[in-house]
């Protein structure tokens, strides 16, 4: 009998509120025993912080606890059984596992294929295909690309114990681990690290025409994109013209406004408010959506860039660090 040891996944893991964490060992766990680990380890919420606490120890373990006595996965012997979804996932996955473990015994072994870095670039090539499915919003990491949390999020941990270097002739190419929200932390370590020199915090006025079921669907993106790279939003319930707009954001005292309202409304006071916010001392005003056919026109109203889902938001949000002065 084959005795299968699971252990949760670091590279899923974010250091940005990382109570989301959670979720993400409650997941790990419960497919760990859904797909019939019979001993399973939970990091704990802090693991990509530093070291654990009693509390995030304790949360580790209170996770595997309600699974097994409150959901009861431990209660049936083939969860998954019956499942056509689960089944047919797992004979799709078990075929391709068997085509890779064809190709690397085509080259000479696990041996071999590390020597001419097969390996090495099929791990990199799916890690590259993964970080563009996250930075253009085709998946997301909550808490870290979606629905981030600016400031603060009340989590305590200990530093991370140091880590003697390993010391061996390095005979391959090493395969280097990182975790997925790695990119987007690094955005906002850097809006942090602008901060605490004593600068403003990065913040760009949203500039919502119309009432709130006019402009909210792009609003609160644009505000949940904003702050996946540490750029904050001043927001408001909206205004009823290009005037009133600009108005707000000569008193709001930041340099960049970001123009939200739906398609209709845009037709009608887009290029409008692009033209007042420049005349009301705009450096940079941006625009959510895609532009469409009207983009020269908009451009030459004064719009500098438009933002959209799509997109590489890692790219973007670091263009736009730069362009309001954020720097390392």
């Amino acid at each position: 009998a084959l005795h299968i040891s699971a252990r949760a996944s670091l590279r899923v893991m974010a250091q940005r509120d990382s109570w989301t964490n959670m979720l993400r060992s409650t997941l790990s766990c419960a497919g760990a025993a859904l797909g019939g680990a019979d001993a399973i380890t939970v990091l704990p919420f802090t693991a990509a912080l530093g070291e654990a606490d009693d509390f995030a120890r304790r949360c580790a373990r209170n996770i595997q606890i309600v699974l097994q006595e409150e959901s009861w996965l431990g209660r049936v012997v083939d969860p998954m059984g019956g499942s056509w979804f689960i089944e047919a996932l797992t004979d799709e996955t078990a075929k391709a596992a068997w085509a890779l473990m064809q190709e690397i015994e085509a080259k000479g072994g696990i041996i071999a294929a590390l020597d001419q870095g097969f390996i090495q670039d099929r791990v990199a090539a799916d890690a590259a295909a993964r970080a563009k499915a996250i930075a253009t919003g085709k998946q997301d990491l909550t808490g870290v690309s979606a629905f981030p949390l600016l400031g603060d999020d009340g989590v305590t941990f200990a530093p991370p114990a140091a880590v003697p270097p390993v010391r061996s002739e390095e005979m391959v190419r090493p395969l280097v681990p990182h975790r997925l929200a790695e990119p987007f932390e690094a955005l906002r370590d850097a809006s942090d690290a602008f901060v605490a020199k004593g600068n403003p915090a990065p913040t760009i006025f949203l500039a919502s025409i119309g009432a709130v079921i006019d402009h909210t669907g792009r609003s609160t993106w644009v505000k949940n994109y904003l702050a996946a790279g540490g750029i904050a939003s001043l927001t408001t319930d909206g205004y009823a013209s290009a005037d009133d707009a600009a108005k707000a954001f000569k008193a709001s005292g930041v340099t960049t406004a970001c123009i939200c309202s739906s398609d209709a409304l845009y037709a009608e006071h887009a290029e409008a408010t692009a033209k007042a916010l420049k005349a009301a001392g705009a450096k940079l005003v941006l625009m959510a959506g895609r532009p469409g056919e009207r983009e020269a026109a908009l451009k030459a109203a004064g719009v500098d860039q438009f933002l959209f889902v799509g997109a590489d938001a890692v790219a973007t949000l670091k263009g736009l660090q730069g362009k309001l002065g954020v720097t390392a």
